[in-house]
């Protein structure tokens, strides 16, 4: 995720001649030509880190990530996924209402430094996730274009998207 691009001799391009994605970053400082570079080798999808500075350390203005999400979603087909200063379900769901996906880590790690109990940290996810299922067909949509690269058949890409969402869903 954070080597940049022009290093991706070293181990972007063996990855993906593996067949391993290489997620990108892209940030608000991240200029249009920057971005042209970021997206070149990018694959699996981009990483939008929503703010300056630290992870969960703020949040973002919901209208300002809208917008810049929307222009980078204009440069590529890869799904872009919201990260950095997600902290609550209703964050989560406000944001996947116009992103591809969020990626939740700081307000986790939160929770278990401060000692809640498992049955709360459990709690916490299930919210989020229950924020974001509400768009679930996004969801299905990152992951269909991760099995149809696969080559698998309809039946076995409606089996994989049912063994997933029952294993995400009830490993919390």
């Amino acid at each position: 995720v954070d080597l940049p691009p022009e290093e991706d001799q070293e181990l972007c391009i063996p990855a993906k001649n593996s067949g391993i994605d290489f997620i990108r970053l892209a940030t608000p400082t991240t200029d249009q030509k920057r971005l042209k570079t970021v997206l070149k080798n990018a694959s699996g999808f981009i990483y939008y880190v929503s703010v300056n500075g630290i992870t969960g350390a703020k949040s973002s203005d919901p209208e300002t990530l809208k917008i810049e999400i929307t222009e980078i979603k204009k440069q590529t087909s890869l799904p872009v996924c919201v990260g950095f200063g997600i902290k609550t379900d209703t964050d989560a769901k406000r944001i996947s209402s116009f992103s591809d996906g969020v990626v939740v880590g700081s307000a986790i790690i939160d929770l278990i430094e401060r000692k809640e109990t498992l049955a709360k940290v459990q709690d916490f996810i299930r919210n989020i996730a229950s924020a974001i299922h509400i768009r679930q067909w996004k969801l299905r949509i990152i992951i269909n274009r991760i099995v149809i690269k696969e080559n698998l058949t309809k039946s076995d890409r409606q089996s994989f998207w049912l063994r997933f969402y029952t294993v995400g869903l009830s490993s919390f």
